[in-house]
């Protein structure tokens, strides 16, 4: 049978590997596009932007119906991809040629409301790292001490 110092030895060694697992796996998950839901309303006089970080190939399929709206799509390279003024329906699929950061402007330039719907791919933001940072070193302290206590028996 264990003793009650084993257990909570082996305890420590056991969650600091989990703390660890968990930080890398969500490092690696960062890095996956994963596909997310557009769904909105955009009040007369407003603007919406959306700004997916997209892969290669991702897409963006939006439906945009209602008042008039102005719809600019730019690229990684703030090269423009679409530029709409003043349409009421729009219904499009857009692939990215280039990997990074796409901006999605729509403003209602009508007077009712505006329906964004669709969907596009987009990856976790690279600037919080620092909480899979601090996971991983939250489980190499918690099991270094696991070890330190086994060893000091």
């Amino acid at each position: 049978m264990f003793k009650k110092n084993n257990i909570y030895q082996y305890g420590l060694i056991a969650a600091g590997i989990i703390f660890i697992g968990i930080g890398l796996i969500s490092l690696f998950y960062v890095n996956i596009s994963v596909k997310v839901k557009l769904d909105g309303v955009i009040e007369p006089g407003k603007v919406d932007i959306i700004t997916p970080d997209m892969n290669i190939g991702d897409t963006l399929n939006i439906y945009i119906s209602g008042s008039k709206f102005d719809l600019n799509i730019t690229g990684p390279e703030k090269n423009n991809i679409a530029l709409m003024n003043s349409v009421s329906n729009v219904n499009n699929t857009y692939q990215a040629k280039i990997a990074g950061e796409h901006v999605i402007q729509i403003t209602n330039v009508g007077n009712t409301t505006v329906l964004v719907e669709g969907d596009t791919y987009t990856k976790g933001n690279q600037s919080f790292y620092i909480g899979q940072i601090m996971l991983i070193i939250t489980g190499i302290v918690i099991l270094g001490l696991g070890i330190r206590t086994i060893k000091n028996r």
